[in-house]
């Protein structure tokens, strides 16, 4: 892919023994690429822009991560996987040991630890036994990780959570232009957006695929603050080169009420340093307030069926794939079309997300596992998460209509194929009208 800080300059290298069997590919895609815009396919696997700056120019970082990769190149990936060279090589934030001394189990994201979950025992692991344990396929429901979790999704509902999202990407775009810039990056109408406002939208390639999800504040017309998941750092960065600042004990923040939950939740933005502490103990001495990681805060987010746009949806989904479109472009697809809209509409390869909800709680569903109907593979599972509120797995689909027999609706009942077995599932529609209000756009 195209190299994050030198524009134009495109990378086809560093393969780790597979260049025999995709320089074919590789090459077709990165034509495509260089005269288009965007690959065909989703490559967001092999794109190096998944590599932020900083790694990059860390050279312990580098070889021991470049080692374990290789080291690990057959080897079986689980779920939960976790690296294991260079831990002490990524950033912590100020609340690193605080929350560690609370029983927090980190999880590294793109040179970032990021809450997990908490150990709620007080015999405590190393990093190489926590990740032993969550080297399976299963869910295990006497685990200690499994337990855990179940705690912290359960006080969502009952009392209160906060998790630290100190791994997400922050931009402040400022400048006379600064409007016309980021109008011109979303296929969301931002000129309309009031001050002290704030919307989730998208960025897109030239395709129209998804290449990440980010969370706009407008502060006035000449200055915007952008948060996006770690994921999509240098994407985002790329692409630019209800909201209010109050004081809490002098401290000064800025605060969104935004939250990708099913609950009323807020973003609290404070600096890095001993500020943050303060506001963590603040809220912790709280009693209805507890810890929670980021394994809670997505099956939380997976509930309330919100796809994640760095982890759930490819470069290669579109919004109207998602059922996204009306919501997040509004009137602009009319008056500014972002993408081609109808191209994407009457496509063969249209395709529609799902909910599945498998109807035995025995199947451990895994992701890519076929989807059929009247005898027909119309699909397959894109990612399966446990649903602690259901108290069962649950999965995200992508149903095709070139499988349909006679452009028939989505079925409502489908069956999941699982190691030759199939099992049925009921279908939920993502995002379609009755379920916008889980879409929580202040």
């Amino acid at each position: 892919g195209e190299d994050p800080e030198v524009r134009g300059f495109f990378h086809a290298s560093a393969f780790n023994s597979f260049g025999i069997s995709l320089s074919g590919g590789i090459g077709y895609q990165m034509a495509k690429w260089l005269t288009t815009g965007a690959p065909e396919i989703d490559l967001s696997a092999y794109d190096i822009k998944r590599f932020n700056r900083h790694l990059v120019h860390n050279r312990v970082w580098s070889q021991e991560r470049c080692r374990e990769a290789y080291a690990r190149n057959y080897g079986i990936i689980y779920q939960c996987d976790e690296p294991l060279t260079a831990r002490n090589e990524t950033f912590s934030d100020a609340l690193y040991e605080v929350l560690k001394s609370n029983g927090c189990v980190y999880r590294e994201r793109h040179g970032i630890q990021c809450p997990d979950w908490f150990d709620l025992t007080p015999q405590r692991l190393t990093t190489e036994e926590y990740i032993d344990l969550d080297n399976t396929y299963d869910w295990s429901e006497d685990s200690r990780q499994w337990m855990a979790v179940k705690h912290e999704c359960e006080s969502s509902h009952e009392r209160a959570i906060v998790v630290n999202l100190s791994s997400m990407a922050k931009y402040l775009v400022r400048g006379e232009n600064a409007m016309k810039v980021i109008d011109s990056l979303s296929p969301t109408d931002v000129k309309s957006m009031p001050n002290n406002s704030t919307i989730l939208t998208y960025l897109l390639n030239k395709r129209g695929g998804i290449i990440a999800e980010i969370i706009v504040t407008k502060v006035n017309d000449s200055e915007f603050y952008i948060t996006c998941a770690e994921v999509s750092t240098n994407h985002v960065f790329v692409n630019l080169w209800s909201h209010q600042k109050i004081k809490i004990n002098d401290i000064e923040m800025r605060l969104i009420r935004f939250t990708q939950l099913s609950h009323t939740g807020w973003q609290m933005h404070v600096n890095n340093n001993q500020d943050l502490k303060v506001i963590y103990a603040k809220l912790i001495d709280n009693k209805l307030v507890s810890n929670a990681g980021h394994r809670a805060y997505e099956s939380l987010r997976n509930e309330s069926q919100w796809l994640s746009g760095c982890l759930d949806m490819r470069s290669d989904d579109t919004l109207s794939d998602v059922g996204l479109e009306s919501h997040i472009c509004g009137q602009k697809r009319e008056t500014k079309p972002f993408i081609d809209f109808e191209r994407n509409r009457s496509s063969d390869e249209k395709k529609h997300f799902v909910l599945l909800e498998p109807l035995s709680r025995k199947p451990i569903v895994c992701g890519l596992e076929p989807i059929w109907f009247q005898s027909q593979a119309i699909g397959f599972v894109r990612k399966n998460f446990y649903s602690h509120k259901s108290g069962q797995m649950l999965a995200f689909g992508l149903i095709y209509d070139k499988y349909l027999k006679d452009s028939m609706a989505i079925p409502s009942m489908v069956d999941i194929e699982i190691f030759g077995n199939l099992y049925k599932a009921k279908v939920d529609k993502i995002y379609c009208k009755q379920n916008t209000t889980t879409m929580n756009l202040i």
